[in-house]
Parts: structure tokens; sequence; C-alpha cells
């Protein structure tokens, strides 16, 4: 896939694996925005991965509301399929949609 310049990707084996802290951090360390992008529900081999990875979101989005970030900073994208070109448009869509916000103001130094 191609990712645009300012998308770095970590990749796990399932976005249930994702944990609050996770994404905290990645606004610690200078992020504008966090797309986590995974599989539907009905299609992840992990059988509850998606329902752990979106519990982690939502405690992710009350923190960052709590802390007074745009709630457009932080996005989650069930995925059906395989196909890098939905993924992409996806991405494209959430790079754009955080470019629009003025830089995050947690970011250290």
């Amino acid at each position: 896939m191609n990712y645009p310049k300012e998308v770095r990707a970590i990749e796990l084996p399932c976005t249930g694996r994702i944990d609050v802290t996770h994404i905290l951090a990645a606004f610690e360390r200078g992020a504008d925005g966090v797309f986590v992008a995974g599989c539907t529900g009905d299609k992840c081999h992990f059988i509850e991965g998606t329902d752990y990875a979106k519990a982690a979101f939502k405690q992710a989005q009350g923190v960052v509301k709590a802390v007074g970030l745009e709630p457009e900073r932080l996005q989650i994208v069930e995925l059906a399929g395989d196909d890098a070109k939905v993924t992409e448009d996806a991405i494209a869509q959430v790079v754009e949609t955080v470019k629009g916000l003025p830089p995050s103001p947690v970011r250290k130094g």
C-alpha cells in the first residue's frame, strides 16, 4: 500500500491488541491524529478483536475529549476485505481531515 508521507503505519496482528495507551502515546509523540483500521467484526479471525479495539477506541475518545482535542483527530474504520484501494482512500480522507485542524497542542517539545 502507498501511504501519504504524513502517515506512520504501525501494524499489529489484530486491532484487538490496541490499548488506549498506544493511541495516547501517538499523540504525545507528535501525531496530529490517530487512525485505527481493522477488519469488520464478522470478519475478525480473532473473533472478539474488533470489539476490543472499539472498547479501547471509546476509552481513548473520552481522554481526547477531556484534554480538549478535537474528536476528528481520532478515527476508527472497519474495512471489509483486503482491498488496498479502499484502505488508501480511507487513510487519505483522515489525513485531509486532520490537515484541516490546528497542530496538536499535546506535542512534546
